[in-house]
């Protein structure tokens, strides 16, 4: 692996015009991962990745069953889950999974969200806050559920995380409301405010001719790891940001298969349909997700017909990737990794911090792989999955994952 500077990149995708706002600092030097399709293997085994996995079944009432995970944070022992979509409520857990509290506070009064999109810890005050993207306010509570404050902020977007020094950022993931905030025909993708939510600064821009045809609309679009993480997926960069600096931590080579001027350029024409876009992407590579801890980095690409899922191990700088072929028929909807330690589904990644990564999987799903996992001599260990197929019902919640990095 080299770092390399990709300086004109950067220059062409950042759009710098009048500013308005204060700009981050920004580092040009970024850590090359140089990922080519071709080198993917059609299996990868976890026992590659992970030395352990690890489970956690969370206490299942009717007053406190989760309809989806939609977002994940573990602190201090405990387990924050957001179900935005059917339930539109907070849930919380502790680490062997009993129930704490639950948030549910819908509707318009001042103590109360229309839609929450997204939740955050500030470790330095001790709260949990909840965005609210409709009311465009942010509700803040203690760390064991009791309503503090409301706040309202002055524009819109899809995430909100925390950063050092009592800051916190938004992502807008293209959205072209902010027109307060609007240079040189451009927006901003990332606000920073201060903790009384006043907007410090704006970064990020995008031209308003932005093509949604094009672009990979990312709405859960931040990680914690050493510095907040971002993924900016049209010029293949992860991003981490501090209240101070915006440091290009990470580009993804594609090599023969990134994007060309063309492909970036259709990405801000509005004239151009969605099957435009499909014949000038053929065959190019798009980050669509990512998960990033101190130690690793997750991420999934699409190109062509097929959707890539790879590892990447920032100290041994090692790569692992694998794929599913949406042209072939068989095993279409799993994912690629085998998991040769006890045979349970892998599940994409919703948190990560230090050598651990976190997901989700339904106890549903877990029971189609039952009879498998019972079955397979070859597995490293049942010990831990096989409590859990016992236990569990379709009708549980889901159960949290824990993936240790070897």
């Amino acid at each position: 692996m080299k770092t390399r500077s990709y300086f004109f990149i950067f220059c062409l995708l950042l759009f710098i015009g009048c500013q308005k706002t204060t700009r981050l600092q920004s580092d040009f030097n970024a850590v090359v991962i140089e990922v080519n399709p071709a080198d993917a293997a059609q299996d990868v085994n976890l026992s590659n990745i992970f030395s352990t996995i690890d489970y956690v079944e969370l206490e299942t009432e009717d007053e406190y069953l989760i309809g989806e995970v939609s977002q994940m944070l573990v602190y201090n022992d405990r387990y924050y889950i957001l179900d935005e979509n059917i339930t539109q409520s907070i849930f919380c857990f502790d680490i062997e999974g009993k129930f704490i509290f639950k948030i549910d506070a819908v509707g318009n009064g001042p103590d109360e969200y229309v839609n929450p999109v997204s939740i955050a810890i500030n470790d330095t005050e001790q709260k949990l806050l909840i965005y609210c993207d409709k009311s465009s306010r942010v509700l803040s509570y203690d760390l064991d559920g009791n309503y503090l404050s409301t706040s309202r902020i002055g524009f819109i977007a899809t995430r909100m995380a925390f950063l050092k020094d009592n800051h916190y950022a938004f992502f807008c993931d293209y959205n072209t409301s902010n027109v307060q905030y609007h240079e040189n025909h451009s927006l901003p993708n990332l606000i920073i405010t201060d903790k009384n939510f006043k907007v410090v600064i704006t970064d990020l821009f995008f031209p308003e001719t932005v093509n949604f045809s094009a672009i990979s609309m990312l709405p859960k679009n931040f990680d914690n790891a050493e510095e907040l993480s971002l993924l900016v997926p049209y010029n293949d960069t992860i991003y981490h940001i501090t209240p101070d600096e915006l440091i290009r931590a990470f580009y993804m080579d594609f090599g023969k298969y990134k994007k060309d001027k063309a492909c970036i350029s259709s990405l801000f024409d509005a004239t151009l349909d969605h099957e435009d876009i499909n014949t000038i992407m053929t065959n190019k590579c798009n980050m669509v997700i990512k998960t990033e801890s101190e130690d690793a980095l997750f991420f999934i690409y699409l190109c062509g017909y097929k959707c890539y899922y790879a590892f990447y191990k920032k100290q041994d700088k090692i790569l692992h990737q694998t794929y599913i072929d949406f042209t072939n028929e068989v095993n279409k909807i799993d994912y690629p990794f085998k998991n040769d330690i006890d045979g349970s589904p892998f599940t994409t990644p919703f948190y990560a911090y230090k050598d651990k990564f976190y997901g989700i999987v339904t106890p549903d799903k877990l029971q189609q792989y039952s009879t498998k996992i019972l079955q397979d001599e070859n597995l490293i260990s049942r010990e831990k999955i096989t409590p859990i197929l016992n236990s569990t019902s379709p009708y549980n919640n889901p159960v949290i994952v824990v993936y240790t990095l070897n």
